[in-house]
């Protein structure tokens, strides 16, 4: 055989060689991410809660599907996000939510009705408060254990504060309060120090009273 024909032949057997290597290797690689993402689907599914509660994301996530922290069903997300299960499941529970204490008068930041506080029930929650919330990260909301006193919602809108945003609302418009109203007296006692009429105010009713004395003597 020819020189020339032994080169073609190796060089098509190194090339066969080589497509095998890289088949086997991106094949590997395929399987290692599979096993990888089936470990998270798995952790992910461990910390799902079931319809009794447990530990998990808010709401409790079962794929494509949630936890509604009411009827304690499974809903699709979907109908979760648009609203539409909160909407029935809030007309048909009316009585059971109307049950539930209002200990603050802090208010749903979309619809204005007033947080009720949420028994220990349904899966952990994630709080509305934003940054200055301590149950935030890098400004990314965490999930909060609901321990029947630290869930304050608003079932329909899908609106949570923790207890410790609620408990910063209520100082802040304490605060707020007393501030407009010491501004309020300070306007007042500036008003009567400087207005004239005010300080004549006293000045004619004595000189009435005088004359009625002088009149009965």
């Amino acid at each position: 055989m020819p020189a020339w024909a032994l080169a073609m032949v190796a060089t098509i057997a190194a090339c066969i060689v080589f497509l095998v290597a890289f088949c086997c290797i991106r094949m590997l690689i395929r399987k290692m991410k599979g096993t990888s993402h089936r470990g998270r689907r798995n952790s992910f599914s461990a910390r799902t809660p079931s319809p009794a509660g447990g530990s998990g994301p808010s709401p409790g996530g079962f794929g494509d599907s949630v936890q509604c922290h009411l009827c304690l069903g499974k809903v699709g997300r979907k109908k979760w996000e648009n609203g539409l299960h909160r909407r029935k499941c809030a007309e048909k529970n009316r009585g059971v939510l109307e049950r539930l204490p209002i200990p603050y008068d802090v208010c749903c930041a979309r619809c204005g009705a007033l947080l009720r506080q949420w028994p220990r029930r349904g899966p952990p929650f994630r709080c509305g408060g934003g940054r200055g919330c301590p149950a935030a990260m890098g400004g990314r909301p965490l999930a909060v254990d609901n321990n029947g006193a630290n869930r304050f919602a608003c079932f329909e809108c899908g609106y949570d504060l923790c207890r410790a945003c609620v408990q910063k609302r209520v100082r802040r418009r304490s605060e707020a309060a007393v501030a407009r109203g010491a501004q309020a007296a300070a306007q007042g006692r500036k008003r009567t120090t400087r207005d004239p009429d005010l300080l004549q105010v006293r000045e004619p009713s004595l000189r009435r009273l005088k004359l009625e004395y002088s009149d009965v003597r």
